[in-house]
């Protein structure tokens, strides 16, 4: 079911002011109010008052923001982490309580992921992780530069360094993972 409108009863806007299709805002009043102008605590334009439709208006909320100015993306994601830890700290909020939002937060991504894992504070990121922010996604990524690039030895020290202790190297000789840890050692000095 759809709402009818009657053609003599639709109203629209002109230079800020109500005007009705066929009459003027007198007859308007003898109708009767059919909109309401939820206002909350904000003010009500002048010319509302004399239209006579219905303003609904609420007190002002007693809650004060707090505000904080921060410089980079990074120093936001600090302060962050400390407004949340305050609330945790003295009881005001459980961790299912805190929500953090942001308008873009591709810009706070990598900032977030590093604090809370300095901060040893697990989060849930509504639209997921990289994946090449875990040591899982970066193990993917050095098998995928082989895969895809060919084998050197820089790329296959940085799978073996990704994959110290895995069970796939466990029947490799001792000597292979020596000679490639001591080759990516004296490879960094030689960069240096």
């Amino acid at each position: 079911m759809g709402i009818r409108r009657s053609p003599r009863r639709a109203w629209r806007s002109r230079r800020g002011r109500l005007h009705r299709r066929g009459g003027d805002i007198a007859a308007r009043q003898a109708i009767g109010p059919e909109a309401v102008w939820v206002a909350g605590s904000r003010s009500v334009p002048n010319w509302l008052s004399d239209s006579g439709i219905e303003v609904r208006r609420t007190a002002p909320s007693d809650i004060i923001p707090i505000l904080n100015s921060c410089a980079t993306p990074q120093h936001e994601v600090l302060e962050t982490f400390r407004w949340m830890r305050a609330l945790l700290a003295e009881g005001k909020a459980t961790p299912e309580q805190i929500g953090i939002a942001a308008a873009s937060p591709a810009d706070f991504d990598d900032h977030v992921h590093a604090f809370s894992q300095d901060a040893n504070i697990p989060l849930h990121f509504v639209h997921g992780i990289k994946a090449a922010a875990t040591p899982d996604g970066q193990t993917a990524a050095a098998l995928a530069d082989i895969l895809v690039k060919g084998i050197s030895q820089e790329r296959v020290r940085r799978l073996f360094r990704r994959l110290h202790g895995a069970p796939a190297l466990i029947g490799l000789p001792i000597q292979v993972s020596s000679i490639l840890c001591a080759r990516t050692s004296s490879s960094r000095a030689e960069a240096v």
